[in-house]
């Protein structure tokens, strides 16, 4: 199966846009009257979110430039 660069541009735009909303999510709905080991877990748990959200930025980045011919060769 094949996924064209348009499709994975696309997709990629989603999914960081997905990520980033979980990150901050994460990040800003936080109990202040919650114990500190809660509170840190809690925010290494939305730094994961902004990784994927990186890693998500790549694939964008990658699609991006498969469409402007500048990476990759003929994929026939």
């Amino acid at each position: 199966m094949k996924i064209s660069a348009l499709f994975s541009f696309w997709m990629g735009i989603l999914f960081t846009l997905l990520a980033l909303a979980m990150a901050l999510s994460n990040m800003t709905s936080g109990d202040a009257s919650a114990p500190e080991a809660d509170v840190a877990a809690a925010h290494g748990y939305a730094m994961f979110w902004f990784f994927l959200a990186a890693f998500g930025l790549v694939m964008v980045v990658v699609s991006w430039l498969m469409m402007k011919g500048k990476l990759g060769g003929d994929m026939e």
